[in-house]
């Protein structure tokens, strides 16, 4: 496995900063300039190739971007800026990076999202407004989950150049960073989504980590260009718009979400007001049912003490009292019949 670090110098925009940890590792530090003049210790210099006659930015991005064509002879590298500084030694970035999908980069660690990153830029001014508003144009009405996604940050880009789709990616960023803002972050998110490939993750602070310091502006001479015209606060206009837009869309979803659950409500409303429906009229029945067993009861209790105040008067008559011998008689003769009959049954057997 052959690696390397290197970075990309253009325009005398600032010195080569130096690595102190260059001396501990085993990595060459390979610096590509336009400067024949560059030295640092620690640092190979080779020479930068210029695509562009009058564009150093775009210049540096094509080796920034394309590892696989200017470090050919390598397997794996190390992209950092010029201004971030190593606190240690390249293999242990190495070891701690993820590249299972052969690219492995920082997630901007200030920025929310992509549209953020499009607002600052045109806040600053520091590229085209009209090249920054054409690809915000084209990104909102393609790619709008990708807006509203994160930014990943290209201080540090940890590459393996043997990958086929990490090759195709690069090409398609470098294509986008040509075409619209040479404002890198605007563009990487949407060449990994055009091209499939999903990059590690390095979980860092982008100003200071275990591996590293940044920004080291040590000496930097030139200034960011800054655009005047009015197409950035158009820009600024349409990023504030689609804010408002995504701010509405979330609005407009936990409006949908209330209005779900009060449906909801209203139905478990109606579906227990039913059910109380249907135990009132059971409990009216109920009621019927007793009111009948209590009219039934009193009718009973009436006819009760009919009978009993008929019966006393009958134990009370003259009558009854007269008649009293003849019913014991008729007793006693019941009574001799039935033992002569048994008499009678006992000599058969």
């Amino acid at each position: 496995m052959k690696r390397c670090v290197y970075t990309a110098l253009t325009g005398g925009y600032e010195p080569l900063n130096e690595q102190p940890v260059a001396r501990e590792s085993g990595l060459p530090f390979i610096c590509f300039t336009d400067d024949p003049s560059t030295a640092r210790e620690g640092w190979e210099i080779r020479p930068l190739r210029q695509f562009f006659s009058a564009d150093d930015t775009r210049n540096q991005r094509s080796c920034k971007m394309q590892p696989h064509l200017a470090l050919p002879e390598f397997d794996q590298s190390l992209y950092i800026d010029n201004s971030v500084q190593l606190s240690l030694p390249p293999e242990r970035i190495f070891e701690a990076a993820d590249l299972s999908t052969g690219i492995c980069l920082p997630q901007h660690s200030f920025r929310k999202s992509l549209l953020d990153e499009f607002l600052i830029v045109a806040q600053l001014r520091i590229d085209d407004p009209r090249r920054v508003a054409e690809q915000l144009e084209h990104y909102t009405n393609a790619f709008p989950e990708i807006l509203a996604g994160p930014v990943f940050w290209c201080g540090m880009l940890l590459r393996d150049h043997r990958a086929p789709r990490v090759r195709a990616a690069m090409a398609v960023w470098f294509a986008h960073l040509c075409r619209y803002s040479r404002r890198d972050q605007l563009s990487n998110s949407v060449a990994f989504h055009l091209t499939g490939l999903k990059p590690g993750v390095l979980a860092i602070n982008n100003h200071l980590s275990e591996f590293h310091t940044w920004p080291n502006l040590n000496g930097r001479k030139a200034e960011r260009q800054l655009w005047q015209d009015e197409t950035a606060d158009a820009v600024m206009l349409r990023t504030e718009h689609l804010e408002t837009q995504q701010a509405l869309g979330v609005v407009s979803r936990e409006r949908d979400t209330l209005l779900n659950e009060i449906e909801l409500h209203r139905r478990e409303c109606n579906a227990r007001q039913h059910e109380l429906g249907l135990l009132q009229r059971e409990f009216q029945a109920l009621r019927d049912e007793h009111n009948m067993c209590l009219h039934e009861c009193e009718t009973l209790r009436h006819e009760s003490d009919k009978a009993q105040r008929e019966r006393d008067a009958l134990l009370h008559s003259l009558s009854w009292r007269l008649s009293a011998p003849m019913r014991g008689l008729k007793l006693t003769a019941m009574a001799f019949k039935n033992r002569t009959n048994a008499r009678g049954s006992q000599r058969r057997r």
